[in-house]
């Protein structure tokens, strides 16, 4: 295959972009620094100005110009973020300063209760238009508290309900009331029994606190200021570097922000809505309903769960989230593609607020329309091995939900990258931000994988600081002026990046199975969420891509009875359990499923369209044309029907991953355990032979076939890749392949454990300076108070005797690089699982010298406050050192 060929010879291109933070720092730092990231491996910086006081301002332009011209001799490239302040929405304050009718907006319901029969009632509303004031502390009202709170706010409408509860209405008896907005005050005849009386408002109070006065990506207006305010000043003032060294520019996790946090889902959590002035014009215009009927439907939004009310919230929810996409994402995308330059980044996902209010933009796939990659972010320990079920305590006081972050966030990217013309097969991913100092090379690699094993192909390291070490903001930092111990050995994780990113590009992704992206169900009543079916699917190695119902709806059905998005077909298709579902999308899965096409409701169909007056029929249509099945039933299912890998046995942390070139297939293998090695009998969806490709070591390898497929070896957290090789016999028989021994009985193995040992202290913090110990075998070094604290290098040497040429290593644990030098030649470096050398070419006959050094990573020196989401573990080499030959009785101890 041409690309595997062409990484083998160092043929590819760069696939990180790590953010730059810049202060203000001095031309000599800002060079080295630059100099640093390009010497590692890295091909571009993503330049933010959080922490940059002058941003906009000339000491920032001339910082630019120079950044700009270092990157263009070192054959770098630069996108800009695009906001002086995190996230990105505050127009570098310009919206507050200038333009405060684009701020963010709200719509609010507050009410009062009373009880009648009531002739001529008057009753005082003007104080439901802000906040309660407060006046206890003050000792009575003061009327300027409302004039001052609320001027800006709007009365949209006062309604009235019958209550038949707590917080419970009849829906029935909703009246629209006249109301003198100027006066404060309604008059009316109050009907007998008890009554919540309702001030609608659009107002600009409100919100999350962290983005008051950030504008609102409603309107196209706001957008627009971003762009005069941030867009237009860089591009006239480096006009000629732009597509060239100047990529384009990235937006960090703009969001609807209407409330604080990733729980904002509509109808079941109280909040302000995102509004924006006239909204309530054009809404009802497009839901063909007069303003007054409107307003009783918009009370839905926040009291009742009839269908009316599911329906009001999931054609409130289509119609923001389109807002979003056309008045935000596609004007600065739009903007960038004119002037031939490119708009990436990423909005908000955690724990599903991707598809709702708050964190969120509504809808990820139309939040990100307007972006020319697909992104995600993974931060303050999202993603943790085994931790993949329940919710679990972290940064955050509500924890991190392990089964999104592990089986849905990486999936749902990439699903946008692959099927969105316009990403061309990008997804980017901001990776190894604020998880502490014990967030080591191992875990980066480890997290790395998985984001590649699930179709991720580019990287924006999170970060290189360069403010003075130690850097209090959000560790770790990647190089720290040299005081990371660890930055020595970046570069293996930075080419080892690359090759997988151009390995994974510039084809498409193999699978044949679509599952439905959530939102809309979720917006309509009882949902399942996406990643549980999502779950089931990587466990059981069956490829997949996440479908929004737009793509169902505008996807092309082939006389073979499967459909197709942007090239790629679907055999299959998996709809999450949804109560109602848009009359559209049904329509659209009975001409799916009338083609042919096989269709699985998981536990039960739709009850109901998430409009109201939809042909209830369709129901029984969908029904003749899709099944419905468990969670546990799926694999079965879908047996026949999908792109998937066989095993001989359950192996739930086998990751697979299948993408196709024009000349050739590749496999991905990814053991996602850190705890266990992993043995399989595998059998893949071709019937070509297939060759084995080591990313990490950069060679081809032979493969084990037995029987009708092949027998696959994985240590702890080892990713392989395989690839169709037509010039390859069929029967290919492994050879002395490391990675297959890791872990597993082999015969003529020879254990150093007990062996003379001496250790020294080398480069680090926390530690003593030049001391060695000798010991009698390899020893516990957390017994040695000394080393408490410390981070850095240790040089472990030891001596054996052998005549034989063919020999290899394996440390089967160590904390948590080593490099392994035999009789003063490096013979290798390792940042994770295997710790495997092949010596050959290396030992001597007689006398051989090694030495292992070994690099951890900063959490022991800093112990700081993000690190403690870590476990930290033991010091230097803690397992065996093994050397693995065919004749062990021709090694002796040294």
């Amino acid at each position: 295959m041409d690309r595997i060929e062409k990484v083998i010879n160092g043929e590819y291109d760069n696939h990180m972009m790590p953010f730059l933070w810049m202060h203000g720092e001095e031309r000599n730092v800002i060079k080295d620094y630059l100099e640093k990231i390009a010497g590692c491996g890295m091909g571009a910086v993503c330049l933010e100005s959080r922490p940059y006081e002058a941003f906009l301002e000339e000491p920032w332009w001339k910082d630019l110009e120079f950044i700009t011209g270092e990157c263009e001799r070192l054959g770098m490239d630069v996108w800009i973020l695009d906001d002086k302040h995190f996230p990105t929405g505050y127009a570098a304050g310009m919206i507050e300063e200038r333009y405060p009718q684009l701020r963010k907006m709200y719509l609010t319901v507050r009410s009062l209760d009373f009880v009648g029969p009531k002739k001529n009632g008057r009753i005082l509303l003007k104080w439901l238009k802000t906040d309660r004031p407060n006046i206890m502390n003050v000792g009575a009202e003061k009327p300027e508290l409302c004039d001052s709170d609320c001027g800006e706010t709007q009365v949209l409408g006062v309604l009235a309900a019958r209550k038949s509860g707590d917080r419970e209405i009849d829906e029935e008896s909703i009246l629209f009331l006249p109301y003198e907005e100027e006066k404060g005050i309604l008059k009316w005849d109050i009907p007998e029994g008890e009554w919540s009386v309702f001030l609608l408002s659009a107002t600009y109070q409100g919100g999350e606190a962290a983005t008051e006065g950030y504008l609102n990506p409603l309107q196209r207006e706001a957008a627009e200021v971003l762009l005069e305010t941030v867009y237009v000043p860089h591009y006239e003032r480096l006009k000629e570097k732009f597509g060239t060294v100047i990529k384009g520019f990235f937006s960090d996790e703009p969001r609807l922000g209407n409330v604080k946090g990733p729980d904002a889902s509509i109808g079941r959590y109280e909040m302000p809505l995102p509004w924006k002035p006239g909204m309530e014009r054009k809404l009802a215009a497009e839901l063909d309903l007069s303003e007054q009927e409107l307003m009783k439907r918009l009370l839905l939004l926040f009291l009742g769960d009839s269908a009316a009310a599911h329906e009001i919230r999931y054609q409130y929810m289509d119609f923001i989230s389109r807002m979003y996409s056309e008045n935000f994402s596609n004007v600065i995308g739009n903007w960038c593609t004119e002037r031939g330059i490119e708009y990436i980044g990423h909005v908000i996902e955690d724990n599903n607020a991707h598809a709702r209010l708050g964190y969120g933009a509504g809808h990820f796939f139309k939040s990100m329309s307007g972006q020319d990659m697909s992104g995600i972010d993974v931060v303050l320990h999202q993603l943790m091995p085994r931790q993949n079920r329940h919710m679990f305590k972290s940064f955050t006081s509500t924890g991190w939900d392990g089964e999104f972050f592990t089986f849905g966030l990486a999936r749902l990217g990439a699903s946008l990258g692959h099927l969105d013309p316009r990403k061309k097969g990008r997804t980017m991913c901001e990776v190894f931000g604020a998880y502490g100092w014990a967030e080591g090379l191992k875990l980066m690699k480890w997290i790395t994988d998985h984001m590649v094993a699930n179709g991720v192909n580019y990287f924006v390291p999170h970060a290189f600081s360069m403010k003075d070490f130690p850097d209090l903001d959000c560790p770790p930092h990647l190089y720290a002026h040299g005081n990371n111990p660890e930055f020595t050995y970046l570069n293996i994780l930075s080419e080892y990046t690359n090759r997988l990113g151009f390995l994974l590009s510039g084809g498409k992704h193999g699978g044949n199975t679509g599952l439905l992206y959530h939102a809309e169900a979720e917006w309509s009543g009882n949902y399942m969420l996406f990643q549980k079916p999502a779950r089931v699917l990587s466990e059981n190695q069956i490829e997949f891509d996440i479908l929004s119902a737009d793509m169902l709806t505008q996807s092309i059905i082939t006389s073979e009875g499967e459909f197709v998005i942007n090239r790629q077909k679907f055999r299959s298709l998996i709809i999450p359990y949804a109560q109602r579902l848009p009359e559209t999308l049904i329509k659209s899965l009975i001409r799916l499923g009338e083609s042919g096409l096989k269709i699985l409701f998981i536990n039960g169909l739709p009850e109901a369209l998430s409009e109201r007056g939809g042909d209830k029929s369709l129901i029984k249509e969908l029904s003749s044309v899709s099944r419905v099945c468990t969670l546990q039933e799926l694999p079965k299912k879908l047996e026949g029907e999908t792109d998937r890998l066989i095993t001989d046995r359950p192996v739930p942390y086998l990751r697979y991953y299948h993408y196709c070139h024009e000349d050739g297939e590749i496999f991905l293998l990814f053991n996602e355990d850190l705890y266990e090695n992993l043995k399989v009998h595998t059998i893949f969806p071709t019937d070509q032979p297939l060759q084995g490709y080591d990313p990490m070591e950069n060679r081809t390898k032979d493969l084990l076939w037995e029987g009708k497929g092949y027998s696959i070896t994985l240590a702890r957290g080892e990713l392989m890749v395989l690839y169709t090789n037509t010039s390859v016999a069929g029967e290919m028989i492994a050879g002395n392949e490391l990675s297959q021994t890791v872990g597993f009985d082999v015969e003529n193995a020879f254990s150093l454990k007990n062996q003379h040992w001496t250790v020294e202290v080398g480069k680090g913090l926390g530690g003593p300076k030049q001391q060695i110990w000798e010991f009698d075998s390899l020893p516990d070094l957390d017994r040695i108070s000394e080393l408490e604290d410390f981070s850095g290098e240790l040089i472990y040497r030891t001596e054996f005797s052998s005549c034989l040429e063919q020999m290899s290593l394996v440390i089967e644990e160590v904390n948590e690089i080593a490099e392994v030098h035999l009789n003063g030649i490096s013979v290798g470096r390792r940042i994770s699982y295997p710790y495997a050398f092949d010596l050959t070419g290396y030992s001597i006959g007689g006398k051989n010298v090694l030495e292992i050094r070994v690099v951890n990573n900063l959490g022991r020196y800093r112990k700081d406050y993000l690190s403690q989401f870590i476990v930290m573990e033991p010091l230097g080499i803690t397992g065996d050192v093994v050397l693995y030959s065919r004749r062990n009785d021709l090694i002796e101890e040294g």
